[in-house]
């Protein structure tokens, strides 16, 4: 199974709104997340009449507006705001006003800003225990690691943790050469808060799922990949005449899924797709000639949804 996790980091234009009687136009790049305690950049241009002005980017308190970065506009009317995130995630409201005189010429629309935790991805091999999915628990790690409690903590497949880890951590403790920390569960949108999965699922991989049919042999996996059952079954014909049938049918699949989502919008882009083939190898024999019937016979029951 082959899965890619891309986070986008592409920005946004965000469109402005205008203040005083001569129009300025304000076209800036305004990402949609920012790690807590790390350096947010915005960047953007004013065009009109912009000289002398300066660009300050604005968080919302309650009804007022606080500056948190401001620089001069460049000659050409470019400019780059940069300002150090919080320590704790939260939902900022944030807007680029362009100043002047003491006076605001325009403004952006007000911008949501996710402030998110940081994530501390753990060496799978390193892991010792992790609790089951879906709970609270301990990973416990051999040696040290910089996660703090209200950071995101992953980790890949391993023998510990065989279907990867994802949690949040509430507390940390040293035991001997060890890193004890006591997690509860957390999401994927927390630890990336936009971007995009695509995953290649293929029988050959050793990942298709074995089935057995009822009143039958079990199925199992082929050496080339997918599910392959043996048949062998006599049965009677007229006139008391005896016949076989033998040999195997084969069934391989492959699944392709991507998805594509934000914070703020949930899952937006879909799709899943898929496909199966059978094969069938068999040979029958008969000791005389004669008149035979053989009853249908399920081998597998596939459900879409």
């Amino acid at each position: 199974m082959l899965v890619a996790i891309t986070a986008i980091a592409a920005a946004v234009s965000t469109p402005v709104a205008y203040a005083g009687s001569r129009p300025v136009k304000l076209r800036i790049s305004f990402p949609s997340s920012v790690r807590a305690k790390h350096v947010l950049v915005v960047s953007g241009r004013a065009s009109g009449p912009s000289g002398g002005a300066q660009a300050a980017l604005q968080q919302q308190k309650g009804k007022h507006w606080i500056t948190r970065s401001r620089v001069p506009v460049g000659s050409g009317g470019s400019f780059r705001l940069r300002w150090r995130a919080p320590r704790d995630p939260a939902i900022a409201v944030m807007r680029v006003a362009l100043l002047r005189g003491g006076r605001a010429r325009a403004y952006s629309h007000a911008k949501r800003l996710h402030v998110s935790a940081p994530v501390r991805v753990l060496k799978a091999a390193k892991l010792v225990a992790v609790p089951a999915p879906g709970t609270d628990g301990v990973v416990r790690y051999h040696g040290t690691t910089t996660a703090h409690p209200g950071d995101i903590v992953a980790a890949g497949i391993s023998p510990a943790s065989p279907s990867g880890f994802l949690g949040e951590v509430t507390s940390v403790q040293h035991v001997g050469g060890d890193t004890v920390l006591q997690t509860k569960p957390t999401s994927l949108i927390a630890a990336v808060p936009e971007g995009t999965i695509n995953a290649s699922i293929d029988s050959s991989s050793g990942l298709a799922t074995t089935s057995s049919v009822r009143g039958g042999p079990p199925a199992h996996l082929s050496a080339g990949g997918g599910l392959r059952e043996s048949i062998a079954k006599s049965f009677s014909c007229s006139g008391g005449v005896s016949a076989s049938l033998g040999g195997s049918v084969s069934l391989t699949t492959s699944a392709n899924f991507s998805a594509h989502w934000s914070l703020f919008h949930g899952i937006d882009r879909a799709s899943f797709t898929g496909t199966a083939t059978a094969s069938a190898e068999l040979g029958a024999s008969v000791s005389a000639s004669a008149s035979c019937m053989l009853a249908k016979r399920r081998c597998w029951l596939i459900r879409g949804h």
